[in-house]
């Protein structure tokens, strides 16, 4: 299905959507157990990244959903699809099972018009636009509940050169010989521990994922809103910014992410619980953000 979502369902689903994220983070809170979103492998070290029936990975709050929904309901395979596409490989999905919601953005750029229905014109003459931003949802099943025949989880090989080569051309500043990691906001540039320092080369490559994605925020990039003190609400969506986006680059290359931002958990819960639309502009941010590394 494919449908332009109005204002209440728009508002059920984004709290719909939002209460699947919390419930995640309250759970990482009781058990320690970190959210799909955030770690995207299996114990069994298979990756299980959501993607599409052409292996197409998704993209932005996709992701979280998607992979929130596999931990939760226990799916054993990432590929997902719509029903009509199911369909046209000559499968089923099966009886009583109930579809997942993703959703798609796009803007409508429309021409702005008075009461008696003409467009408006600015000083030169010009029509008068605005842009109106539009969602539209799509309804996919997972593959677990359809009879398909499954297909075996392929895990990625670690490219670390890639990763390496992608910040590189980004031209993130990354500076060596400190016993901590850091964006320096002021100097602009990556503080990081010397590589030896780590205990396996993924986990330096996943903490420098984390800092260039901060690295991206600055405000003649992507200029976002870092926050002033540490622990405030802005800082802490920084963080999850910063989270979410190593995740969606390191999954490009296919290397292990590792959660560092726990301390934040409780401000994320109460942040989201408060708006329901934030975990889609957080999403949006890390996707974007993933996109300034990756497209130079």
């Amino acid at each position: 299905m494919n449908a332009p979502i109005h204002k209440n369902k728009l508002e059920s689903i984004q709290a719909e959507v939002t209460g699947l994220i919390v419930e995640q983070l309250k759970q990482f809170e009781e058990t320690g157990t970190t959210p799909r979103w955030l770690q995207p492998w299996d114990a069994n070290g298979s990756f299980s990244w959501p993607v599409n029936l052409e292996g197409t990975p998704y993209s932005g709050i996709n992701v979280m959903v998607l992979l929130a929904c596999q931990e939760k309901l226990g799916f054993q395979s990432s590929t997902w699809g719509t029903y009509r596409n199911f369909q046209k490989r000559g499968s089923q999905v099966l009886k009583g099972e109930r579809a997942t919601k993703i959703f798609f953005y796009k803007t409508l750029t429309i021409e702005d018009k008075n009461d008696l229905g003409q467009v408006n014109l600015d000083e030169k003459g010009n029509p008068v636009t605005q842009t109106i931003p539009m969602l539209k949802h799509f309804s996919v099943f997972n593959l677990s509940q359809t009879n398909l025949k499954q297909s075996p989880a392929i895990v990625p090989s670690e490219n670390f050169k890639g990763l390496a080569d992608a910040i590189q051309t980004a031209g993130v500043d990354i500076r060596h010989g400190v016993d901590k990691a850091y964006y320096d906001r002021v100097g602009d540039f990556v503080r990081m521990p010397n590589m030896d320092q780590f205990k396996e080369e993924a986990h330096y490559w996943a903490t420098i994922a984390h800092e260039a994605i901060h690295w991206t925020g600055a405000t003649n990039r992507l200029n976002r809103t870092r926050g002033k003190l540490y622990g405030d609400e802005s800082y802490a969506m920084e963080e999850l910014v910063a989270e979410l986006g190593s995740v969606m680059l390191l999954a490009q290359f296919g290397i292990k992410p590792q959660f560092q931002s726990a301390i934040y958990l409780n401000g994320w819960v109460k942040a989201f619980e408060g708006d329901h639309k934030l975990i889609f502009k957080v999403a949006a941010q890390a996707q974007k953000a993933m996109g300034f590394l990756t497209t130079k």
